[in-house]
């Protein structure tokens, strides 16, 4: 990652049904710079049905497919940076074998970004979510995974770095609650905690957003 200077390259099908969305979420990805190795192929974006209730999804070992965002996606700008949030963490931090929010365990940056986002209230409040059988201790017990955490912070800093006031606050909005509580995304003044951690995962240096 270090020395790097290209961006993460997005292709979005002329024709795809978010087409305004996802052009938003290609010029905040641009503003992000985000540096990747030169070796790595446009990630592309494709939509398709889904009766799983998901939004998006982005698989390992299906490659060929990108970054998937749901016909159905409410939020289909936030989606696409999720999952592409999961293909950064796979395929670049974790260099096409493991994701390296798993990998990364006590090695420094990572030790620090668990440390960090594990104390954070947003956190905690899925911890006490967890428990049970219900749909909410599920829903919650997913949130809590480290792919999930890592690719839900990378599409908020994305946001955070170039978002208008309104898409930043957007992230508040009431369908990222659990039972009233915020769990998905991160408030304002939570997430700046968060922001020089991510950096440092991402290879970026203090002078960067």
């Amino acid at each position: 990652m270090k020395g790097a200077d290209h961006l993460f390259p997005l292709c979005v099908p002329p024709r795809h049904p978010h087409l305004p969305e996802l052009t938003r979420a290609l010029e905040l990805l641009r503003a992000a710079q985000v540096p990747v190795p030169a070796y790595i192929l446009p990630m592309g974006v494709r939509t398709e049905p889904s009766d799983r209730g998901l939004q998006g999804l982005f698989d390992p070992d299906a490659l060929w497919a990108g970054a998937r965002v749901m016909d159905r996606a409410r939020r289909p700008a936030l989606t696409a940076l999720h999952e592409i949030g999961h293909a950064l963490d796979f395929l670049v931090l974790g260099e096409g074998v493991e994701y390296a929010s798993v990998r990364g365990g006590l090695e420094r940056p990572w030790a620090a970004w668990n440390a960090a986002v594990g104390a954070t209230a947003t956190v905690m409040a899925l911890r006490s979510q967890r428990d049970g059988t219900t749909d909410t201790a599920t829903f919650a017990a997913y949130l809590l995974e480290l792919p999930e955490l890592f690719a839900r912070a990378f599409a908020q800093w994305v946001i955070h770095v170039g978002g208008t006031l309104g898409e930043r606050a957007a992230l508040n909005d009431r369908d990222q609650h659990i039972n009233g509580v915020l769990t998905q995304q991160w408030p304002e003044a939570e997430f700046v905690t968060l922001v020089p951690h991510l950096r440092a995962l991402l290879g970026l240096k203090r002078s960067s957003p």
